[in-house]
């Protein structure tokens, strides 16, 4: 089905709209629209609590208590396939997990630590009939 360019405009407000960054950014543009203004005790008041929510709620959803949890609950929705041992797979597909740079101490551009532990697992997961488990 496609969306016609009122729907796919639609569609992009709102996704942009729920992203938490948004919602950062439109509180710290009105704390500044506040503050241009000539300072008042109710303006001031309204000015710091737009900046303390913003922040708190900058901190709140990037700290690891809060976003693990998040993102655990968009990832059980998808569950690793159950093979079995009769099962046969041509390839296994690795997900990058990103690349050292070239500095003074590598010589050369490397695969970080974790691309290399899931190459590895990749590669001795081929070898086998079955993965012993999913990396």
């Amino acid at each position: 089905m496609e969306l016609t360019s009122f729907f796919f405009g639609l569609y992009k407000f709102v996704k942009y709209g729920l992203y938490p960054l948004t919602w950062v950014v439109l509180l710290l543009s009105a704390a500044a629209v506040l503050a241009l203004f000539p300072f008042s005790p109710k303006r001031l008041r309204w000015v710091r609590q737009l900046v303390m929510s913003s922040l708190l709620l900058l901190v709140t959803l990037s700290s690891p208590l809060v976003a693990t949890p998040l993102i655990g609950s968009l990832e059980s929705w998808y569950h690793p396939p159950q093979l079995k041992p009769s099962d046969r797979f041509d390839a296994i597909v690795v997900l990058g997990a990103g690349i050292e740079e070239k500095g003074s101490l590598r010589p050369t551009t490397e695969p970080s630590s974790y691309s290399r532990n899931r190459t590895t697992c990749a590669w001795t997961s081929t070898n086998r009939a079955m993965p012993p488990r999913w990396c």
